[in-house]
């Protein structure tokens, strides 16, 4: 692993600004201390960043970074877009890194944003959203002064850290009562493990809309937020004597997945059972059928993170509205109230 700023100046007892100062301007810092700290460097083998060298000393680059878990999922390049569009309305370009969620190279990137000296980081992290995830990353940033906010993640062990995420307590919800109340009684949900904050609160507010409605059932099938997760618990659930009527997916991407892989096992949506997306990703307007899912406000998301690492202030977690978006992918099983398309706040 790279060493960066940042060991130097733990290593040697000084501050990141003298050891920019004595890679740039090394007459400005008293010999002892100079030397203290160039010994340092020798030691540990650092190598000045070529890029930071061009900036004055405490000057930030006018780039922010953008650390995203996967590229694969288009909800990520969507948000990737609104980051930079707001960025650039500002002045700032945007720096993206991909971490293929792997908390290792998500600390790699993070120390060389922070080299960089960037004016801010965005993590859309999955790991500060795993029960045990790792938080070093944003630790770094916060020891080197740089400003930081975490997207769609959750933590209870960092109450202070800024978090912009949309409620999926009330996504959850939403996506079962949508069901509920066109006749869907035998219903699954397909998602992440346990071990992460999103999958507990969106069942919690699956089980919230179940609650008025005591002979519905539903049937978790967990695992990772990946493809092939979805294509496995499609065939399982529809090797089952009682099939679900509905099934609840945690994202768009794994709703396009189960609608693929049940046409090829001869099942047709809505015919055959009813299905319900989360995100709200251009790609799910162009299915067929379109998808019907939740949307969360993706380019306010952006916007936000952006303007909150540029300086406004904001603490805690802001949870954002969330948009029924009707497509063609449920069926109404049995006469029930209209229900108009709405937008609620958590």
């Amino acid at each position: 692993m790279a060493v960066t700023i940042i060991d130097v100046a733990r290593e040697a007892s000084v501050s990141i600004a003298t050891v920019s100062r004595v890679i740039n301007r090394p007459e400005t810092v008293k010999d002892t201390t100079r030397q203290r700290v160039q010994d340092t460097i020798d030691r540990l083998g650092y190598r000045p960043n070529p890029w930071a060298r061009t900036l004055p000393v405490g000057q930030p680059d006018p780039v922010i970074g953008l650390v995203i878990p996967e590229i694969h999922n288009p909800v990520f390049p969507e948000l990737a877009e609104a980051v930079e569009r707001e960025a650039r309305h500002h002045g700032y370009q945007v720096i993206l890194c991909h971490t293929d969620d792997q908390w290792a190279v998500e600390l790699n990137y993070t120390r060389l944003l922070i080299d960089r000296k960037v004016t801010g980081i965005i993590f859309v992290s999955g790991s500060f959203s795993h029960i045990n995830g790792i938080t070093e990353g944003y630790r770094l940033a916060e020891q080197a002064g740089i400003p930081y906010v975490f997207v769609n993640a959750r933590t209870d062990h960092a109450s202070s850290v800024p978090i912009i995420a949309s409620d999926e307590v009330l996504a959850g919800k939403l996506q079962a009562e949508y069901l509920l109340t066109r006749g869907h009684r035998r219903m699954a949900f397909l998602g992440g493990s346990h071990d992460y904050y999103v999958t507990r609160d969106r069942l919690s507010g699956i089980t919230e809309a179940m609650r008025p409605f005591p002979e519905s059932t539903l049937v978790e099938k967990l695992g990772m937020f990946t493809a092939s997760h979805a294509a496995r618990a499609t065939l399982e659930l529809f090797s089952d004597a009682d099939p679900p009527t509905g099934i609840i997916c945690a994202s768009d991407l794994l709703a396009l997945v189960v609608m693929r892989e049940a046409y090829s096992a001869g099942f047709v949506v809505p015919r055959d059972f009813s299905i319900i997306g989360f995100d709200g990703i251009q790609m799910g307007r162009y299915a067929i059928p379109a998808l019907t899912t939740v949307a969360q406000p993706l380019a306010q998301i952006g916007r936000r993170a952006v303007r909150s690492v540029l300086g406004k202030k904001m603490t805690g977690s802001k949870k954002l509205g969330l948009t029924v978006i009707e497509g063609e992918s449920v069926r109404t099983l049995v006469s029930a109230p209209a229900r108009q398309t709405e937008e609620r706040s958590g």
